[in-house]
């Protein structure tokens, strides 16, 4: 059993892992890391987790979707009218996602939560 999630920093991941799940992959991943996964679990039963919460800065739920929405090109008033925040809220949850992921602009994050595994 593979688990899919969007939270891979998750305080249940371990016990769930624990549990008997073969594996974590994040939900929105794209096609050739599921394939690559599914393979891993067919070949040995299960799939080595090479971005744990131990190696990436965990998000809260709020900044995954801030991010989420960045990463679908929404600007900031967007964001904010989505998820019911004023802009200067988005924003506060954007530097902090930034800080987290050491990315200096929106490119960087986006790039960074992806090559990590949380997009």
């Amino acid at each position: 059993m593979l688990v899919f999630t969007a939270f891979p920093e998750h305080a249940s991941v371990a016990s769930t892992l624990a549990a008997g799940a073969c594996g974590l992959l994040v939900k929105d991943a794209n096609v050739t890391a599921v394939r690559d996964v599914v393979r891993s679990v067919v070949r040995s039963g299960t799939y080595q987790l090479t971005h744990t919460a131990t190696s990436v800065s965990p998000v809260t739920a709020r900044e995954y979707d801030v991010l989420r929405l960045v990463a679908s090109g929404h600007t900031n008033l967007e964001i904010g009218a989505e998820l019911n925040l004023s802009v200067n809220t988005v924003k506060i949850y954007l530097r902090e996602v930034m800080r987290k992921l050491g990315a200096r602009n929106r490119a960087q994050v986006i790039m960074k939560a992806r090559s990590s595994g949380l997009l």
